[in-house]
């Protein structure tokens, strides 16, 4: 129900924030269904829920990496910025 509200709402004005929070909160509903399968009261296989575990690691990387690019690109764009910004000032004075 939140994604839809996201979906719907908009929340930033950043388009990339919402890309952003759109994969978050996708890869969290994903992670939810896969530790609903991963109850151990379920009698699973255990190497299906090996799986299911070693899935979930990698959705939580994946999270993980794309946010940490986009902290470290949005941070360099902004520096670059902030130095073009200090060059154009030094130059009118």
């Amino acid at each position: 129900m939140y994604f839809w509200y996201i979906c719907l709402t908009v929340p930033h004005d950043a388009h990339l924030y919402n890309r952003l929070e759109y994969l978050n909160e996708f890869c969290l509903i994903v992670m939810q269904h896969l530790l609903i399968f991963s109850i151990h009261g379920i009698n699973a296989d255990p190497y299906a829920q090996w799986d299911i575990g070693i899935a979930t690691m990698g959705v939580t990387a994946f999270v993980f990496i794309v946010n940490l690019a986009a902290l470290v690109f949005l941070s360099i764009k902004k520096l670059l910025f902030w130095l073009k910004v200090r060059k154009i000032k030094a130059n009118h004075f």
